[in-house]
């Protein structure tokens, strides 16, 4: 209390693309465990990302890993984890920030050994305790076992909403895997950092399909959030809602009662794409693309994310 400050730190402002790098090291000996690059969006002044995994050396920009392994060598670093975020300029990469411990963003053990085969516990192990059980892991080339993505779950609004119709409507994407979030109808705050995020999603699977699911899920949560959200039921209260799927000439008929719930409607339509046949179709009435949030857009948008 009462003192002054005399020494005053600045950072240059990089323009680019942000990755973290994460990497294990014995005895000054450093090798790549996973690589991340960040999908930014801003939000009343604060940023919001999602990372979606860099699947190899290739994949990662000219000169970010040679640059992140001399950065540990420059700070001294020998032994145990260690997470770095960059900025790829045009000038080439800018370190952000060096951190002795385990990436964050909830990745559990389930979750990594799906995508690397290998946890963070591991890697630690092997650092500290095992030089030799580390020289055998280390001398593997980096390469995930599938691309996944950490995504920031986000609400739009300060709303009373159950979020069952995101949970429901994600289950049913190829790449899902997990989404820690419970349902019921409660006060949601409006997302303006990570902190104040639903949850976290994460998506594993085929580079493609996962890349292409990631961001149609994107576009939903900006262009037509409540397709995630539920207030209540469709249109009217109604003691005999219901949702029928009928087999017509190659394939369903999907119809929907005033009263029925969203969240319903998406479990019908992931039930019925797994029993179409391959060159089946779904066909819903007008009075069903009428009540549904957005319309046929939104439909549209809904299927396209469920294949």
């Amino acid at each position: 209390v009462g003192s002054k400050d005399v020494d005053i730190l600045l950072q240059e402002f990089a323009i680019g693309k942000e990755y973290a790098v994460n990497t294990a090291s014995c005895n000054g000996k450093h090798t790549i465990t996973d690589v991340w690059a960040d999908n930014v969006k801003v939000i009343d002044g604060n940023v919001v990302y999602d990372s979606l995994s860099v699947d190899d050396t290739e994949e990662a920009p000219e000169g970010l890993i040679d640059y992140a392994l001399k950065v540990l060598d420059a700070v001294g670093f020998r032994n145990g984890l260690c997470h770095s975020e960059f900025m790829m300029t045009s000038k080439g990469p800018v370190l952000i920030e060096v951190n002795p411990r385990p990436m964050g963003a909830n990745q559990n053990e389930k979750f990594q050994k799906a995508v690397f085969g290998v946890t963070y516990a591991d890697w630690m192990f092997a650092a500290l305790l095992d030089p030799e059980e580390f020289r055998k892991m280390s001398g593997k080339e980096y390469r995930t076992l599938a691309s996944a993505a950490m995504e920031s779950t986000y609400c739009f609004d300060d709303i009373e909403a159950d979020p069952s119709p995101l949970i429901d409507l994600t289950k049913g994407m190829r790449t899902f895997f997990e989404l820690p979030l419970a349902t019921g109808i409660r006060k949601l705050r409006k997302t303006i950092d990570l902190a104040s995020c639903l949850a976290q999603m994460k998506l594993v699977g085929p580079k493609d399909l996962m890349t292409k699911e990631f961001f149609m899920l994107k576009d939903i949560e900006e262009n037509y959030p409540w397709l995630l959200f539920s207030t209540g039921p469709l249109d009217t209260e109604n003691d005999n809602a219901e949702i029928t799927a009928q087999k017509s000439e190659g394939g369903l008929k999907i119809s929907v009662s005033d009263g029925a719930f969203l969240q319903n409607l998406y479990k019908v339509i992931i039930d019925g794409i797994r029993s179409l046949p391959k060159d089946g179709r779904m066909v819903f009435d007008e009075h069903t693309v009428s009540i549904l949030p957005y319309g046929q857009d939104g439909l549209d948008r809904a299927m396209g994310i469920l294949g």
